[in-house]
């Protein structure tokens, strides 16, 4: 009889043996998810997505002429910067013979929010030379014009920045000579 009892108490002794080792497995699993999951959190954290390293794909911007009936309007157009900033600053600069005058400065501008109806995948970015009206005649009324037109024969390049994506340069857009 005492050789039954024995044989139970040790069945019983391996059985726990054996809850013991998956308890300490699923320990060890959990605190090594534990760790990794610190680790990325500090390592994204150590990564701040500022204007020196964005998260994003890098911004572009292109500076061109109005297509509308304003003549010698600037307009800059540009993607993939951060959705939904309400604070991007836009320069319009003249580069002719390598100087850099200002032509136009502009703040406070936005770029699109994501959106599912429309598609838009956010980050849109758009901007325009301001406009005024002019009195073309009393019995015709008024024509809208740029308030800094581009002139014929000098290049203009724009720029623009925002906390997120730093400093953002356009092409350089070549006027045509004067004729």
């Amino acid at each position: 009889m005492r050789i039954f009892k024995h044989h139970g108490h040790n069945e019983r002794a391996a059985r726990a043996g054996i809850m013991t080792g998956k308890r300490s497995l699923l320990h060890g699993l959990i605190a090594l998810t534990a760790v990794a999951g610190v680790m990325a959190f500090a390592g994204a954290a150590a990564v701040p997505a500022l204007a020196n390293n964005p998260i994003h794909s890098t911004p572009t911007l292109t500076l061109s002429n109005s297509t509308g009936s304003v003549a010698g309007q600037w307009v800059a157009t540009g993607n993939t910067y951060a959705p939904g900033l309400g604070d991007v600053q836009i320069w319009v600069m003249n580069v002719t013979d390598g100087g850099w005058s200002t032509v136009e400065y502009q703040s406070g501008l936005t770029t699109s929010v994501r959106s599912i109806l429309p598609a838009n995948p956010g980050g849109l970015f758009s901007a325009a030379g301001k406009t005024h009206q002019v009195l073309v005649d009393p019995n015709v009324g008024y024509r809208t014009e740029a308030v800094n037109p581009l002139t014929c024969g000098h290049k203009y390049q724009a720029v623009t920045d925002d906390p997120t994506d730093g400093y953002v340069y356009s092409n350089v857009l070549v006027e045509p000579t004067c004729p």
